[in-house]
């Protein structure tokens, strides 16, 4: 049975991200808050309201126009591919089980899905190494292991 302890109980505050953000002096160090405006909630950490997830339904955006590899900042993110003929690399081993990335082909030409040690396997048929996104596809990776990843999707080859 756990030990209980001195530490002050766990409080939610709820309201405007404004007005939680102007009353940020108000809350403990850890507290959760909810921001209704943005259907969010945030933790403070210092003196800042720290993002704990993204909001239902909206996938935060991350606009490329060259070839570009995917970092664990961009983690939960959409990457709109704006320029044809450009590779998406991701690599596992910078990465942890169970991150997850969106490509979206914005052109009307093809866009590449590299890899960059161990193997990516498409889920459609298992084929393994560099996929195609066709023109308007939309894919999703997972990193299955520190040398595995899946990518499916609409338009993938």
């Amino acid at each position: 049975m756990p030990t209980p302890s001195s530490r002050t109980p766990v409080r939610i505050a709820r309201g405007s991200y404004s007005n939680l953000n102007s009353s940020i002096s108000d809350l403990g160090d850890g507290e959760i808050v909810y921001a209704e405006d943005q259907d969010k909630l945030y933790v403070k950490e210092g003196s800042n309201l720290v993002g704990l997830t993204h909001s239902p339904g909206n996938i935060p955006q991350l606009a490329k126009t060259a070839n570009y590899t995917l970092a664990a900042t961009d983690v939960g993110k959409h990457i709109l591919c704006n320029t044809a003929s450009i590779t998406i690399t991701i690599v596992p081993a910078n990465l942890s089980v169970g991150d997850v990335f969106s490509i979206v082909n914005n052109t009307s030409g093809n866009v590449s899905i590299a890899h960059t040690g161990g193997t990516m396997y498409n889920a459609a048929d298992q084929a393994t190494g560099t996929r195609t996104l066709a023109s308007r596809g939309l894919s999703t990776l997972i990193v299955a292991s520190s040398t595995v990843v899946y990518v499916s999707g609409a338009g993938v080859s």
